[in-house]
Order: C-alpha cells, then structure tokens, then sequence
C-alpha cells in the first residue's frame, strides 16, 4: 500500500528480524543502536528536518 501511495520506505529485513524477537518494551539491544539511528535519521531527512547543529553549507 505505501508503494502504491509513493510513501517512502526503509527496508531493513535483517533489522526487522531481529527487532521481532524482542517483547514490547524490551529494551533495544546496544548492538542496534546505530541502525536504529539511521532510521531515525532517515525519517527525518524525509520531513525535511535536520540537526540544529547540522550545517550543509559549503560556504
């Protein structure tokens, strides 16, 4: 469906796999941190929304 819509999407298939075996509510494990980060920071991106501290002027 969000294909169909042109919704932007993450695909990370080893990162869903084991983000499914965690309960809901149990922490993340540190070894993901990063990823999870880039997702993060994917979704921001798509917002148009960046760091404060983040400069992209090549000035």
């Amino acid at each position: 469906i969000a294909k169909e819509n042109e919704v932007p999407l993450y695909e990370n298939g080893d990162l869903v796999d084991l983000l499914s075996t965690l309960e809901l509510g149990e922490e993340i494990p540190e070894v993901l941190y990063r990823v999870i980060a880039e997702v993060i920071a994917f979704a921001y991106f798509i917002q148009g929304k960046t760091p404060q501290s983040f400069n992209n002027n090549d000035e």
